[in-house]
C-alpha cells in the first residue's frame, strides 16, 4: 500500500509541478514560517512571568514584550501575506489542471464518449478534482506533515526536559484519536464512490429541468411529474447515504473530543502538582502547557495529514486511470480542398451504445 500510494504521490507532484512549477515552492516556504510562530508564544511567555515573580527588571520586561509584540507582528504579516499567495497559487493550480482536464476529454475517443463505464470513472475523476480538491489537498497536507514535524521535534525537546512520558502519553491518546479519523476518510471515501451515480443521474435531471429548449418537449409530453419522480428517487438515495455518513462522522469526532480533553486535564493536574511542590515556577507551568497542547495539536495534524493523503491517494488513482485512457491522433493525411471527384457509401454500417445489445443503427447498404 505505501509503495503504491508512493508511485502515485510523485505523479500527482509532478503533474503539480508541471501545471504550477511555483506552486510547491511557494507551499514549503508557507509551511516553514508558519511553523516557526508557536515558538515565540510559548518561549517568550515564560520569560516574562520568572521576570515578574523574580527580578522584576523593568529592562528585561520591556525587552521580552518588544520581542513578543514584533515577533507576532511580523509573523502574521508573513504569514497572511502567504495566504493570500497561496490563494492566487491555489487558483492558478485549479485553472491549469482545469484546462488540462479539458483537452484530456476534447481528445477522448468517440467510442469512450457514451461508455458508461468511462463515463462513471469520468465522473470519478471530475468529483477528485472538483469535489475533493484532490491534487491541491494533497500538496497542502504535505505541507502540513513539514510544518508539523518541525513544531514537533522543537516543542518535542522542550517537553522532554519536563518529563519524557507526557509525550508518551500524548502519543497514546492521539494514536487513538487517529483510528476514529482514518475511520471517518474511510466512510467519506466508500459512500462518495457509491453516490456517483446517483449523483450523475441527478445532475443530469436537474440540467434538464434548467434547458429552457427542453421546455416545450417536456409540456408537449407531460414529462414533468417523472422527471420530477426520478429526481425524488435519486435525491432520496443520496440522503439515505449521507444522512448515515454524518452520523458515523459525529459520532467518532464526539468520542475523539472527549479524549483530547481528558488528556489535558490529566496534564494540567500534573503540573500544577509539580507547581505545588515548588518544582516547577508558574512560568514554566504557562510554557509546558502551552507546549503540550501545541505538541498534542500538532502530532495530531501530522498524522491527520498523513492518514488523509492516504485517502486522498484513493481519489487520484481514480484520476490517474482515467488520465492513462489513451487518445489516438486521427487526423487524415487528405484535406478537403484536396478531394474534388468522390462517393459516399455505407455499407454494412451498423452502431450500438457501448454495454448495449440492441443496435441504434443497422444499414446493410445506402448510397
Amino acid at each position: 500500500m505505501f509503495l503504491k500510494n508512493s508511485k502515485t504521490l510523485i505523479y500527482f507532484f509532478r503533474l503539480t509541478h508541471r501545471l504550477s512549477n511555483a506552486y510547491m515552492i511557494k507551499s514549503v516556504l508557507a509551511s516553514f514560517f508558519k511553523a516557526c510562530t508557536p515558538f515565540i508564544n510559548i518561549i517568550i511567555p515564560k520569560l516574562i512571568i520568572d521576570e515578574l515573580l523574580g527580578g522584576r527588571d523593568i529592562r528585561n520586561l520591556l525587552r521580552y514584550v518588544g520581542i513578543l509584540t514584533a515577533g507576532n507582528l511580523l509573523f502574521k504579516i508573513i504569514n497572511q501575506a502567504f495566504v493570500k499567495i497561496m490563494a492566487l497559487a491555489s487558483a492558478e493550480l485549479f485553472s491549469s489542471l482545469e484546462a488540462y482536464l479539458g483537452e484530456k476529454c476534447v481528445d477522448m475517443e468517440f467510442e469512450n464518449i457514451e461508455n458508461p463505464e468511462i463515463l462513471d470513472l469520468k465522473e470519478k475523476a471530475y468529483f477528485a478534482i472538483y469535489n475533493e480538491a484532490a491534487v491541491a489537498r494533497t500538496v497542502e497536507n504535505a505541507t502540513i506533515i513539514i510544518n508539523d514535524i518541525i513544531t514537533i521535534l522543537g516543542l518535542g525537546y522542550i517537553l522532554a526536559i519536563l518529563n519524557p512520558v507526557i509525550i508518551l502519553a500524548i502519543l497514546g491518546i492521539v494514536l487513538l484519536n487517529s483510528i476514529f479519523f482514518k475511520k471517518i476518510e474511510r466512510l467519506r471515501y466508500e459512500d462518495n464512490q457509491n453516490s456517483i451515480s446517483d449523483n450523475r443521474a441527478f445532475g443530469y435531471f436537474l440540467r434538464l429541468t434548467s434547458d429552457f429548449t427542453m421546455g416545450k418537449d417536456i409540456r408537449l409530453y407531460n414529462a414533468k411529474p417523472l422527471i420530477l419522480k426520478r429526481m425524488k428517487y435519486f435525491m432520496d438515495n443520496l440522503l439515505q447515504i449521507y444522512s448515515r455518513q454524518f452520523t458515523m462522522i459525529g459520532k467518532y469526532s464526539g468520542i475523539s473530543n472527549i479524549n483530547v480533553q481528558l488528556q489535558m486535564t490529566l496534564i494540567y493536574v500534573y503540573l500544577t502538582y509539580k507547581v505545588v511542590n515548588k518544582s516547577t515556577g508558574l512560568g514554566s507551568f504557562t510554557m509546558y502547557a502551552n507546549a503540550t497542547a501545541n505538541f498534542s495539536t500538532s502530532i495530531m495534524s501530522c498524522i491527520n495529514a498523513l492518514i488523509e493523503i492516504n485517502q486522498l491517494c484513493m481519489y487520484l488513482e481514480l484520476f490517474q486511470k482515467f488520465n492513462s485512457i489513451e487518445t489516438k491522433d486521427n487526423k487524415g493525411i487528405w484535406s478537403a480542398q484536396e478531394i474534388t471527384d468522390y462517393t459516399i457509401t455505407f455499407k454494412n454500417v451498423s452502431f450500438k451504445y457501448p454495454k448495449k445489445e440492441n443496435y441504434t443503427l443497422k444499414i446493410s447498404q445506402y448510397v
